[in-house]
Parts: structure tokens; C-alpha cells; sequence
């Protein structure tokens, strides 16, 4: 397990902590904690498939809302690979709540 803390001190986060598949070190959920450090927001992944030999997606992503009783399933497919689009995603292009950093717990089975 991950544990991170958000850089911006307005988040509406004190914390998430990342569960890591020690196998494959593939994320298999995200636990979202509020200002009041109560458990908001789980966010699981679901069906990871291998693509290629090397690439794993997981075809469901999976938020559940603690606090209010809602969910919400993103579901992928169609995934492309070596298709020339290898431009990688910057710092700069991700919202500031999304900008973490970690303190390295340790990574359960």
C-alpha cells in the first residue's frame, strides 16, 4: 500500500492510500479520504487484461461514494498500442488535485 498526501493545501482530500498488487504492481483500488479524515471515495479496478505482452489495463474502473451512496463504472475497450500517438503525459497537463506525493508504506499481497 501507497500512502499519499495531496501538494495543494486547499484539496478537498487529507489523503489516499493506494493498494498495489505485489505480482504485478498493478493498482487494484484507491481509498479517498476527506477533510475530516473520514473515508470518502473508493475507486477499484477491475479485469485487467495484458495487451502485447507488456501493457495492463484494467477494463473497469469502479468509484464508489462512501458518504453519499453513489456510484459510478467507467468501462474501456478498444484499446490501440504502437499506434504512433507516443506523446507522454506531463506534469503540466494534469489538474492540480491529481499532483500527490508519496510516502512508500509497503506493498501487500
Amino acid at each position: 500500500m501507497v500512502e499519499q498526501f495531496p501538494l495543494d493545501e486547499n484539496s478537498g482530500y487529507t489523503r489516499r492510500i493506494v493498494w498495489v498488487d505485489k505480482e504485478e504492481y498493478l493498482v487494484q483500488k484507491i481509498d479517498y479520504y476527506d477533510r475530516k479524515n473520514s473515508l470518502l471515495k473508493t475507486l477499484t479496478y477491475v479485469n485487467y487484461q495484458e495487451y502485447l505482452g507488456k501493457y495492463w489495463r484494467a477494463q473497469s474502473m469502479q468509484m464508489e461514494n462512501h458518504q453519499s451512496g453513489k456510484s459510478t463504472e467507467l468501462t474501456w475497450n478498444n484499446y490501440t498500442f504502437n499506434n504512433g500517438n507516443q506523446k507522454a503525459v506531463v506534469k503540466d497537463m494534469l489538474p492540480p488535485f491529481v499532483i500527490w506525493y508519496s510516502v512508500f508504506f509497503q506493498v501487500l499481497h
